[in-house]
C-alpha cells in the first residue's frame, strides 16, 4: 500500500515492522487509525482473526479489502506435520469437538495459508486491487497510484530476478524451517 501511495500519502500500518501478525493486540493508537480510515486493507482472517472484530466496530464507515480474498489469486491450503504436508480439515474427525475449527496442535488457523505476500505473482495481482481501491476513493491520483503499482511490479519482476540468480545454486537443497510460511 506505501509503494502504491508513494509521493501521495502515507497509510498508517496497524501492525509494525517486526512484530507478529498472528497474535498482535491492538493499541488505542491502533483502534484511533482504523476509527479515522477510509479505505482498509488487510491479508484477512486467516492472518490476524484478533483483527475482524476491530474491523466491524471500529472501522465501520471504511472499505475494507481482504486481500487473500481478491479475484486472480488461489490461496493455498495450510499444511501439517514436520514435513508440511497438505492438510484437509473436512478429511477427518479426530479433534475435540469442542474445539475451534482450524485449532490443531495447539495452533489456530483460519482455512487458507496467509503468507501470500511472500509470492511476487500475487503481490503483483494485489498492487493492482490496491491502486484501484485507492483511486476509487481518491480519483484525483488514479495515475500516480497505477503508475507507482507499476513501477512496483518491475521492481519485483527485478527482484525475482536477482534473488532466483543467487538461490539457483540451492535449489535442489532442503531447509528447516519452524513456521510453515514460505510455500508461496
Amino acid at each position: 500500500v506505501s509503494k502504491v501511495m508513494s509521493g501521495v500519502g502515507k497509510p498508517d500500518l496497524i501492525i509494525p515492522a517486526g512484530a507478529s501478525p498472528h497474535e498482535y493486540r491492538l493499541k488505542p493508537s491502533n483502534a484511533k487509525s482504523l476509527q479515522d480510515a477510509n479505505l482498509v486493507f488487510w491479508i484477512g482472517e486467516d492472518l490476524s482473526p484478533w483483527l475482524e472484530k476491530g474491523l466491524s466496530s471500529l472501522a465501520e464507515d471504511a472499505s475494507i479489502t481482504s486481500l487473500l480474498g481478491v479475484d486472480g489469486i488461489q490461496p493455498l491450503s495450510f499444511r501439517e506435520g514436520a514435513l508440511f504436508e497438505a492438510h484437509d480439515h473436512d478429511d477427518h474427525d479426530d479433534h475435540d469437538k469442542k474445539a475451534k475449527k482450524g485449532d490443531h496442535d495447539g495452533h489456530d488457523h483460519g482455512k487458507y495459508d496467509p503468507h501470500a505476500w511472500l509470492s511476487p505473482q500475487i503481490a503483483k495481482v494485489w498492487l493492482n486491487v490496491i491502486a484501484a481501491k485507492l483511486s476509487e476513493a481518491d480519483p484525483d491520483n488514479a495515475a500516480a497510484y497505477f503508475s507507482n503499482a507499476k513501477l512496483a511490479r518491475d521492481n519485483i519482476d527485478s527482484l525475482v530476478s536477482e534473488v532466483n540468480s543467487i538461490l539457483d545454486p540451492m535449489k535442489d537443497k532442503k531447509f528447516v524451517v519452524f513456521h510453515d510460511a514460505y510455500q508461496y
